[in-house]
């Protein structure tokens, strides 16, 4: 998983479907991390959230979330993470322990900037 190629550093993505109502991704796309400090924080590039757009565009879908992992830490929206989210959109974080992914937690940003549980479902 790719999560555990950066056990050192948070990797991240975007997250590819639609909202039926509730959320289905039909796809992921990796992303650069371009943030000073990617070990406690990321900063997804532009190039892959332009990527993303059009691919999703191209197949009906939308971009519905965005993934990231917290090496040694756990799968709960960060401060940062909560300062930084769009409202509307899913977040899925993977906790990584000793360089594997441990947990994976889905959350759903309220308008109201409040982070709810979104079920993950196979």
């Amino acid at each position: 998983m790719a999560a555990a190629a950066g056990a050192t550093s948070e990797i991240c993505g975007v997250l590819i479907g639609q909202r039926t109502p509730q959320v289905v991704v039909h796809a992921i796309v990796r992303g650069h991390n371009l943030h000073a400090r990617p070990q406690q924080h990321f900063l997804l590039d532009a190039q892959t959230l332009l990527r993303a757009d059009a691919q999703a565009r191209a197949a009906g879908d939308e971009i519905v979330g965005f993934y990231h992992s917290h090496p040694n830490g756990s799968a709960l929206p960060s401060p940062h993470d909560r300062r930084d989210a769009w409202p509307g959109y899913v977040y899925l974080i993977v906790a990584v322990e000793r360089g594997a992914p441990r947990y994976v937690c889905a959350w759903i940003c309220r308008p109201d900037g409040v982070f709810q549980p979104e079920p993950i479902r196979p």
